[in-house]
């Protein structure tokens, strides 16, 4: 009897650890097993985040409604707009690493279906007390914000007294209104809304502050009291649009929360107007490469056109891990002028390709969507961005490649000439290459050795047109084929544009195309 009592006293602790693991490993598997919500809880957020770097790490699946950092626990909340993106996230992060601030991070759907904002009853939040001063903060900032920009969004709900812009945490600013009503319905109307089309989006939060100090007005601070004073008006860089062309007109474009297409969709093509006033605002063209008789229409590169919400920068997703940027150059070029590619370091297989026209990017999306590639398929999808951020350091990729590179002017674009446009072929992906400008003397063997050298699967097939050494021509031209057309996009990714040397020494730039021909025979 007294044996059995020892055994029970001793064998219990082990019992209540036992449990308590199991409690554990239940209440972790009810956390990150809950059914899909908007709402994806993030944890292991490294010390010193912001909610700029949350949104950029989930802003290409789709609209971010809200986020809510909880620092001292390394966790977060994101509230996406739709339910299709918050699933694309996570399903994303199943099999892909997320990185913010250099450490991984990891998505799951949370237990609430929606943040608790502000204005709404709950625990004590900072910024929760309603205040006639607002403080915006500005995600995904691809134009300039000055207090010009700011007067102009928040003027035609309320009476704007000052304005302080500053960048700790991104771009930030402090709006001061007259009264608290005022600040209120500014933030009613204004939140979640991007200042840009695709760009540029608000968060807007009651701040703490109770009045502002300016002492003078430019383009960073600004006071109604010292309106006598010029308004300091910076210079457009190149490739921005300004504001305004016409003077006169109404002053924004403005796409109202909920405005935003659904992840991988296409973005309503007419933009919302902040009034209706004169809804032809004229903005500036970018700057693009040499003029050129485009084929997609009247789009002359060097000129000035009105500025269009058509998407011309596409995501794509699935790529392997030795394609870089030239490699995607390679593959794009086919269906229009590249203008800039980027890898995502953050998002490992995925990448931003900006194209010089919305057609060239709806041929390339519809013809190269779900291409196989080694190890995966391509997919793409229309991005939210209007352009690619230009980054004069970028990170390098593990090949020692750059991460961005800005293809604008290069020689190796097709559509450069009108001659050049007429005889580009914009078909999808095939199993046959067609080859040009080869080095004269290149037979069979060097051609399929060009391949090998370069670890791609050889053509099956080979067929040369022009024998150059025999017919005194300067280059060679022919047929490719392999086995599937896994093989030859792969082909096409990475040899498309190298150089190969003649017999001579003399180098010449191979040039690949996707052929309509069955057969390489």
């Amino acid at each position: 009897m007294e044996l059995d009592i020892e055994r029970k006293r001793t064998a219990a602790p082990e019992m209540d650890e036992a449990a308590e693991k199991r409690r554990k490993v239940e209440s972790d598997f009810n956390l990150h097993h809950c059914p899909p919500s908007k709402v994806l809880h993030v944890r292991a957020v490294p010390d010193g985040s912001t909610q700029y770097d949350m949104m950029a790490a989930v802003q290409q699946f789709g609209p971010v409604s809200y986020v809510t950092l909880m620092p001292k626990v390394r966790q977060a909340l994101i509230e996406m707009e739709s339910m299709e993106s918050a699933i694309a996230v996570v399903e994303h992060n199943k099999t892909n690493t997320v990185v913010v601030k250099g450490r991984p991070v990891f998505f799951n759907f949370s237990k609430s279906q929606n943040i608790k904002r502000f204005s709404e009853p709950g625990p004590s939040l900072e910024g929760q007390q309603p205040n006639h001063v607002l403080l915006f903060t500005i995600f995904n900032p691809l134009y300039p914000m000055t207090t010009d920009v700011i007067h102009k969004i928040c003027s035609p709900h309320a009476v704007v007294v000052r304005i302080v812009i500053f960048h700790k945490n991104g771009v930030q600013a402090m709006v001061e209104f007259p009264t608290i009503e005022d600040a209120a319905r500014v933030k009613d109307k204004l939140d979640g809304a991007d200042i840009y089309a695709g760009c540029c989006t608000l968060k807007i939060e009651f701040s703490k502050s109770q009045t502002l100090n300016v002492r003078v007005n430019n383009e960073e601070t600004w006071d109604i009291n010292l309106v006598g004073q010029e308004m300091f008006q910076p210079p457009v860089p190149i490739g921005k649009p300004p504001l305004l062309e016409r003077s006169g007109a109404e002053p924004l474009v403005l796409n109202p929360p909920g405005a935003m297409a659904a992840y991988g969709q296409p973005r309503p093509p007419q933009p919302v107007y902040a009034s209706q006033a004169d809804p032809n605002i004229m903005f500036s063209a970018r700057q693009q490469p040499a003029r050129y008789a485009n084929p997609y229409g009247d789009y002359s590169a060097g000129g000035s056109a009105a500025f269009s919400n058509e998407p011309r920068v596409l995501m794509v997703y699935g790529l392997p891990p030795e394609i870089n940027c030239h490699h995607l150059f390679n593959l794009f070029c086919q269906y229009g002028n590249v203008l800039k590619v980027k890898l995502l370091m953050n998002k490992q297989g995925t990448a931003m390709v900006e194209m010089d026209h919305p057609q060239a990017a709806t041929s390339a999306l519809r013809l190269l969507h779900n291409t196989p590639l080694p190890k995966g398929r391509m997919e793409l999808g229309y991005s939210k961005h209007m352009s690619i951020m230009s980054n004069p350091n970028p990170p390098p990729l593990p090949d020692g490649s750059a991460s961005y590179i800005d293809f604008t002017g290069s020689r190796n674009n097709r559509f450069l000439t009108e001659e050049g446009s007429s005889k580009n072929r914009v078909i999808a992906p095939t199993k046959v290459l067609h080859f040009y400008n080869g080095p004269s003397d290149m037979d069979e063997n060097s051609i399929t050795q060009a391949f090998v050298d370069r670890q791609v699967a050889p053509p099956i097939a080979v067929k040369v047109f022009t024998r150059g050494g025999d017919r005194g021509e300067r280059s060679s031209t022919g047929l490719l084929e392999w086995r599937e057309i896994e093989e030859a996009a792969h082909a096409m990714a990475l040899v498309n544009h190298a150089e190969l040397k003649s017999q001579g020494g003399q180098v010449f730039t191979v040039k690949l195309a996707f052929s309509p021909s069955p057969h390489a025979q």
